[in-house]
């Protein structure tokens, strides 16, 4: 996993990572 809030453009449309977590999650 990753403990960074960065994903790229277009996954921010359908990724999420909340900064208690070290995994994006899907919000779709």
């Amino acid at each position: 996993g990753r403990n960074s809030y960065c994903p790229l453009p277009q996954e921010k449309e359908r990724l999420a990572l909340p900064a208690n977590s070290d995994e994006p999650i899907d919000v779709i």
